[in-house]
């Protein structure tokens, strides 16, 4: 005869719920917020912590070989990149706008305001001395400050690509650009770089030109999102008929 011990039944048996899966439990090395099971991507074996964009990665996917070449997806067409098909290629166009800016802009204002107004001022009491002039540096700061804040408000990054050439400017307030010959191309490339801000780490993308002379020269710079990277990357491959191959320091496959 079997009998249960005394003192237990089998609804005082321990019940377990899986409440947090393993990939919740993980911590970002970069800003140690926990991460989420969205943040895991199977594919690649890679976590991108939705906080800070960091990437960690976790090993190779099942079946894949160390060293192999991993085939890109193509990427999708971001929000913020226009595509224009011209007669001989395309042209990308990226505005730069972003909210931020807007702050900045209206402290330009009242830097620039209150050194105009000063300086008015000694102009019209022609009392101009070595102190007044000595201000003169900060002037030069309010000048550049207030240029590189209207850049980044109506900027407007326009790449031109062709058969023969691939071109980037930078407009209405000119900024430095590059014009690079199709002979001249090998291959191009995304590269993902971590630095550290006032809110924690963040990631920021740029494209890159590998030359036939083995020298990397960077196409565009200051990408938030890997997509929009790799969209540019691809779409003037395509137009130059290059073939995607392995970079020795671009972005994880």
């Amino acid at each position: 005869m079997n009998a249960e011990p005394s003192g237990l039944r089998k609804s005082d048996a321990p019940r377990y719920k899986p409440t947090m899966s393993r990939a919740n439990a993980l911590r970002c090395p970069s800003c140690e917020e926990h991460f989420q099971l969205e943040d895991y991507d199977t594919e690649k074996a890679v976590l991108s912590c939705s906080h800070c964009k960091a990437l960690l990665t976790l090993g190779l996917p099942p079946g894949a070989r160390r060293g192999a070449f991993a085939p890109r997806e193509e990427a999708p067409m971001p929000r913020e990149i226009k595509l224009l098909k011209t007669k001989e290629g395309i042209e990308l166009r990226r505005a730069w706008f972003q909210p931020a800016f807007v702050l900045l802009a209206m402290f330009c204002l009242v830097w620039d305001g209150f050194f105009f107004y000063f300086f008015a001022r000694m102009f019209a009491e022609d009392a101009f001395s070595a102190p007044v002039l000595l201000m003169t540096g900060h002037v030069s700061v309010g000048v550049i400050l207030t240029y590189w804040t209207l850049a980044n408000l109506f900027n407007t990054t326009i790449i031109t690509v062709d058969r023969r050439t691939v071109r980037v400017r930078h407009r209405p307030f000119p900024w430095s650009g590059a014009t690079f010959k199709r002979d001249d191309i090998e291959q191009l490339y995304v590269k993902a770089k971590q630095r550290s801000g006032e809110h924690g780490p963040y990631v920021r993308y740029s494209v890159w030109v590998v030359l036939s002379s083995k020298r990397a020269r960077e196409l565009v710079r200051g990408l938030s999102e890997a997509d929009v990277a790799l969209f540019i990357e691809q779409s003037i491959e395509r137009v130059l008929d290059l073939k995607d191959r392995s970079v020795p320091g671009e972005l994880e496959r």
